[in-house]
């Protein structure tokens, strides 16, 4: 992850491997702002983010091109943003996901969520998520912010 005085930013190939070495980067970035809990809350949304973006781009047949992850503290909040040309996230999902994707009846298994549930897990630890889209790629912007 390359680190400037006020964001960092990495290129990423389609490969699982390298979401760890990315993660960890922003989670120490992350870190001065929210400390830990905070910190790790971005890293393990982003992990999700990253994990999906590579996951369904696989899956769509689009195994290559690089994904760009970009951080930065604004001063109020730490922004975390996820350009991708392959949809990071179905039309829609995002509008359904929330807490009730991760609630698990122990005694019938078939109330585990087949998908979804990375995007709950994001929703659920960061303070604010939005999609959107250029003629070219889709942005996954997440926003936690310190607690007060």
């Amino acid at each position: 992850m390359v680190a400037e005085p006020d964001h960092l930013f990495q290129a990423l190939d389609r490969d699982l491997s390298a979401i760890a070495p990315v993660a960890e980067a922003m989670r120490n970035y992350a870190a001065g702002m929210l400390g830990m809990d905070g910190a790790t809350s971005v890293e393990l949304s982003l992990v999700e983010a990253l994990t999906n973006a590579i996951k369904h781009g696989s899956l769509n047949g689009r195994a290559t091109g690089q994904i760009v992850v970009k951080g930065h503290a604004n001063g109020r909040a730490m922004v975390v943003e996820v350009f991708d040309s392959v949809p990071v996230v179905p039309e829609g999902l995002l509008e359904r996901a929330g807490a009730h994707r991760l609630e698990i009846n122990s005694e019938d298994i078939d109330t585990l969520a087949e998908n979804g549930r990375g995007l709950s897990i994001i929703v659920l630890c960061m303070d604010e998520v939005t999609l959107s889209t250029t003629k070219d790629k889709y942005i996954l912007r997440m926003v936690k912010y310190p607690e007060t």
